[in-house]
């Protein structure tokens, strides 16, 4: 009988408890899960607030207009729990950004499970500390904005948008790296003097014209306080792997 993922994941040994983002320790700073603290209309299925697991930090829309649709079971998102960002902009945020979620160049990683459905992109402005979840030409890109220098990255790998995606970034000390279902481009872009954000950190729009926003469904959203190992990367790709049928 072939070994269960779940149980090849496992510290220890077989039968030991499989792995889970809570596994890295205080590495992981934001865990927005689909299956957890959702706050949405009883009607329309809206959701007005959502809650992660690791500090109880709380994304918040109090507009209805600019809410992402909640969806129980999308079977485009391997039948689990999903966030659909159907209408531009809809987005999630927290002002002012605690400092765990200032998701700087220098030192913070998120990862998020993600299918797009449209690319879009403006030339508006940016707003410091946002986090836009997005695909662009087919590519993953650059998801958290500081400068406009930033603005242009691409990732190395094309995405359809039927695709389910582990996309991210990671940032050390001199550069920032797009992530794509585990593998890490390696090349990078310089970032420059290194920034701490302060303002509004939001999920889905980066806070400028309409068109700057997400178009597609969000499952998993996690954020690490720096960059994750390339055991740790593999790791948290077999997870989400086994989670969203990546």
């Amino acid at each position: 009988m072939p070994m269960r993922l779940g149980a090849s994941l496992a510290i220890g040994g077989y039968d030991k408890i499989p792995f889970q983002p809570q596994s890295l320790g205080s590495a992981l700073v934001a865990w927005w899960d689909p299956d957890y603290g959702i706050t949405k209309n009883s009607v329309s299925n809206r959701v007005s607030a959502w809650q992660d697991r690791v500090t109880n930090t709380t994304l918040i829309q109090n507009t209805g207009a600019r809410q992402p649709l909640y969806v129980a079971a999308a079977t485009e998102m391997n039948s689990r729990p999903s966030l659909r960002y159907d209408v531009q902009p809809s987005f999630l945020f927290v002002n002012p950004s605690p400092a765990a979620l200032r998701v700087q160049q220098q030192q913070n990683t998120y990862l998020a499970v993600v299918r797009g459905e449209k690319d879009v992109l403006s030339t508006g402005g940016i707003v410091t500390g946002n986090m836009l979840l997005m695909l662009f030409n087919n590519k993953v890109r650059a998801h958290v904005w500081f400068a406009s220098s930033l603005s242009t990255q691409d990732g190395l790998s094309t995405v359809t948008n039927t695709t389910r995606a582990m996309i991210g970034q990671m940032t050390d000390a001199t550069k920032v790296y797009p992530i794509l279902n585990g593998t890490k481009d390696n090349v990078g872009v310089a970032i420059g003097t290194p920034t701490t954000p302060t303002s509004v950190f939001s999920i889905g729009w980066r806070g400028s014209g309409s068109g700057d926003a997400f178009l597609g469904r969000v499952g998993d959203v996690l954020v690490f306080n720096r960059a994750l190992t390339d055991a740790e990367l593999t790791k948290m790709y077999l997870w989400a792997k086994e989670r969203w049928a990546l």
